[in-house]
């Protein structure tokens, strides 16, 4: 069997997107005026609907940072969320500057008896968010591990509370609570799936935006009809444009494979700038990264001093994929380099690991002239 055996580090839509005036053409010009006319009839479907908005009515986006503010609008709540709530720590104590987010729930029974709460974080060093959930007599029925690990990075995390107990849920952090950003709220119902028992169970939560789940750290090398699998950075590592462009990995393999693909999840890209593979020196272009709905609050804007337009980063994992062709691969070492270009943002790279597809007894060719 062929395969990975050892790596080490080298750490080195219905509005037009302009403003178009006909009052500019002279009024004599009604032929070109009826050229532009015709052309821009095509960008709009004939006998096209009106835009709808998506009923969302068991789920919620609250902004924590807008809660008390005189010019925020009124946030709407579904029907089982009663309110929400910001107190800080009296400042009379001697305790730490703590803030909390009460989100204060009704029981309704089967209609919310299970809860997504998705919290939208500044991933700081020791101002890790942490959720509980409280009865109306004080009772706790639940209470999370401090979120995040400190990577100075834009994040997200979800948890599936089981609300059928609960009559309000805290979101404490340490100090001022300006690093919690906001949450995603939404109602939970349970489907029946079916999954193949020799492989992996589905993931406990569906995405609503159709995000990936997130990939499961691989204990070893691993072999299944021809393909090999193998880990290569399992924690967590941060990229800066400034500093810390790239990293490296090198990678020994017994034999030449007929693919390669390596497969990583990556923190705070974004879209258009993606990082770059380079396999022995070679560039491959930028990753492929699968993005979710656009509808995802993980789409955060970024305005920079000097650009005309905002750019965007995804608040949270998203999975990256870079294939390799054979040509690139040679028996024995070989050297993987991530990079980020300067337009990147500073972002994070885990779950690291390469697959190798080899020729197996059911290997199918197919003969083309």
């Amino acid at each position: 069997m062929t395969g990975l055996f050892k790596w080490s580090h080298d750490r080195t839509l219905g509005f037009l997107p302009w403003g178009l005036s006909l009052s500019v053409f002279p009024y004599a010009s009604m032929k070109l005026r009826h050229l532009i006319l015709c052309a821009l009839l095509p960008l709009f479907p004939a006998g096209a609907q009106e835009l709808q908005e998506q009923p969302t009515p068991f789920s919620a986006w609250v902004d924590f940072q807008t809660i008390g503010s005189i010019h925020s609008p009124k946030q709407a709540l579904p029907i089982w969320l009663e309110s929400v709530q910001r107190a800080a720590q009296p400042s009379n104590t001697n305790a730490p500057v703590k803030t909390t987010f009460r989100i204060r729930l009704r029981r309704l029974g089967s209609l919310n008896e299970r809860l997504q709460l998705r919290l939208f974080f500044d991933d700081l060093k020791g101002a890790s968010p942490v959720i509980s959930g409280w009865s109306e007599t004080g009772e706790k029925h639940f209470l999370s591990q401090p979120l995040g690990s400190g990577l100075n990075l834009a994040t997200s995390e979800s948890l599936i509370l089981k609300a059928e107990t609960l009559d309000y849920v805290d979101v404490s952090v340490p100090g001022d609570g300006s690093n919690v950003r906001g949450a995603f709220l939404a109602t939970l119902k349970k489907a029946e799936t079916l999954h193949a028992i020799d492989f992996a169970e589905p993931p406990e939560l569906d995405d609503a935006f159709a995000n990936l789940p997130s990939a499961a750290p691989a204990s070893g090398d691993t072999f299944l009809f021809g393909r090999v699998k193998a880990g290569i950075e399992a924690g967590a590592i941060t990229l800066n444009p400034a500093d810390a462009p790239s990293i490296t990995w090198q990678i020994e393999l017994d034999a030449i494979p007929l693919l390669a693909v390596v497969t990583f999840e990556i923190l705070d890209v974004d879209p258009l700038h993606p990082p770059e593979w380079i396999i022995n020196g070679t560039p491959l272009g930028g990753a492929a990264i699968h993005l979710p709905d656009l509808a995802d609050p993980a789409y955060q804007a970024v305005v920079r001093s000097g650009e005309p337009k905002p750019r965007f980063q995804y608040n949270g994992w998203l999975r990256g994929q870079q294939a390799i062709p054979s040509s690139m691969l040679r028996a024995g070492l070989n050297k993987l380099v991530l990079r980020i270009d300067g337009k990147s943002n500073k972002l994070a790279v885990r779950a690291v690991e390469m697959q190798l597809k080899h020729h197996w007894l059911n290997l199918d060719y197919k003969l083309v002239p």
